[in-house]
């Protein structure tokens, strides 16, 4: 009697283990829930609002880890520098777009940037530019020897 209690037992548990990882389609870095992964989604980064989520649930749905995104291209949860073309041209993505003590745009050229430190509590995740690259007035990533003349006069005036 034990002996069947057991294999039963065993065969249940294979079987639960199967259904959840099906339920998921074997995405390691997703969670049995609603299926809405209302504003986790690869293409909510970086977005200036949040969306209203919904308080309506899917059966048998999968939501993204903590920390994950869904991917609708591929339909799997990803880190956030893994989402496909989530930054524009010579951007990279960042956890914190509102710290740090580096000028971002031209128009901080030759002037003080205050070092900001963020709790990451409060960290907004998005786009930056990459390295040596500076946001021109059009909101562009330009390397930063492209930055207006005016800029690079104040620059130079800052130095001496």
């Amino acid at each position: 009697m034990l002996k069947t209690f057991l294999f039963v037992a065993c065969i249940a548990n294979v079987l639960l283990a199967d259904s959840i990882e099906e339920t998921c389609g074997g995405d390691p870095n997703a969670r049995a829930g609603c299926g809405s992964n209302c504003n986790r989604k690869c293409s909510d980064i970086g977005a200036n609002e949040t969306k209203a989520c919904t308080s309506a649930c899917r059966v048998n749905a999968c939501d993204c880890k903590d920390g994950y995104y869904l991917d609708e291209n591929t339909g799997k949860c990803v880190l956030p520098n893994e989402c496909p073309s989530i930054c524009g041209p010579d951007e990279v993505y960042s956890d914190c777009t509102n710290g740090g003590c580096s000028a971002k745009n031209c128009t901080q050229l030759g002037r003080p940037v205050p070092c900001v430190k963020i709790n990451p509590k409060n960290c907004k995740k998005g786009c930056i530019c990459k390295e040596g690259y500076l946001r021109d007035e059009n909101g562009l990533c330009v390397p930063e020897q492209s930055c207006p003349r005016s800029a690079w006069a104040a620059r130079r005036r800052r130095r001496w």
